[in-house]
Order: C-alpha cells, then sequence, then structure tokens
C-alpha cells in the first residue's frame, strides 16, 4: 500500500493530511508546491461505502453478540474508526 502523492512534485502526502481531508472530503493541497487536488467522486464513493457497510456489519454483529443497544454502538463506532485508517490508502484524485 502507498499513500497518493502530488503529481507536481511527486512528494507523498503524510497520512494525517489525507486523513484529515477525506473525513471533511476536502481537496488536498501539497504543502511544498501549492497545488491542489480534488478528490474523485470514486474516491467519495469508496469513503461513504466503506462506512456504511461498516455500519451495517456492524449491526448485524452486535445482533449475533446479542450486544445492548449502548455496547452496539461503541462496537459499531470503534470498527468504523478502525476501517477508517484504511482511507488515505485509497485515494484518487479528480482527472
Amino acid at each position: 500500500m502507498k499513500l497518493a502523492s502530488c503529481r507536481s512534485c511527486e512528494r507523498s502526502f503524510t497520512w494525517s493530511k489525507l486523513y484529515k481531508s477525506l473525513w471533511k472530503l476536502r481537496d488536498v493541497q501539497c504543502e511544498h508546491c501549492q497545488q491542489k487536488h480534488p478528490l474523485s467522486l470514486s474516491t467519495k464513493f469508496r469513503v461513504h461505502s466503506i462506512s456504511y457497510l461498516t455500519a451495517i456489519l456492524g449491526l448485524f454483529t452486535a445482533d449475533k453478540l446479542g450486544l445492548s443497544m449502548l455496547e452496539s454502538a461503541i462496537f459499531i463506532l470503534l470498527l468504523t474508526l478502525t476501517l477508517s485508517l484504511f482511507y488515505p490508502f485509497i485515494v484518487k484524485w479528480k482527472e
């Protein structure tokens, strides 16, 4: 797995910069050359799909485990946050 890099200067973005931009669904700006990179529609779709599918999967799993509502909410939140750690690796830029 490799993090996305700037198209202009080829420098890799930091994981935290990509992670923050994906949660806000905002463009990423290169700190070196100031080039803005808009996120592609497919990246936005993947981020939302992973989040929704994780929540649905978490609901089914929590139900099978017999968790209470609070335990289920905590389980789903932790599962979603854990999977979101991989979001920076699925970034694609708008062409």
